[in-house]
């Protein structure tokens, strides 16, 4: 099992199977407590968090705030000596975008989700029948790891 993480207000935790790459469990709230929680009920073998950077226009509170709960999942991971990794955002990209069209980085991110876990698209859909950027997000960001960390192919 490998769980990508997309930390943030809107992110997520997705684990998927390392060696079929199939979405496992989804959790839609990235505190601390929260990645704790789901952590219990799987064994991750590794987990990929995206690496935090500051956002143009962002407050210094928000700022504050982002890089607090980034660095409090850090420390669940870390008292739980769950092997981790940080990715940059251009990195994971680059590998998962290759195919899709060009443009705004979350329409892309969408169109490479929905071909490679056609099966789950329904499942992450918004009230507002929008697919959830983050679960997008967190879920490329477990296979990146998977493909390209793990090296597990399928």
């Amino acid at each position: 099992m490998i769980i990508g993480i997309d930390p943030g207000q809107k992110g997520a935790f997705v684990a998927i199977d390392a060696s079929t790459h199939k979405i496992k469990a989804i959790g839609r709230s990235v505190t601390a407590a929260d990645l704790h929680e789901f952590l219990s009920f799987l064994e991750p073998e590794h987990v990929i968090l995206e690496k935090a950077q500051s956002m143009p226009r962002q407050s210094v509170k928000s700022t504050f705030t982002y890089a607090q709960g980034y660095g409090e999942l850090i420390g669940v991971l870390t008292c739980l000596r769950i092997p981790y990794t940080l990715i940059r955002p251009a990195i994971w990209t680059a590998k998962l975008h290759i195919g899709t069209s060009d443009g705004d980085p979350k329409a892309r991110s969408a169109e490479a989700f929905c071909r490679l876990f056609p099966e789950s698209i329904v499942s992450i859909r918004t009230p507002k029948g929008r697919l959830h950027d983050g679960i997008v997000d967190a879920a490329l960001i477990a296979l990146y790891g998977a493909r390209h960390i793990l090296r597990t192919d399928s």
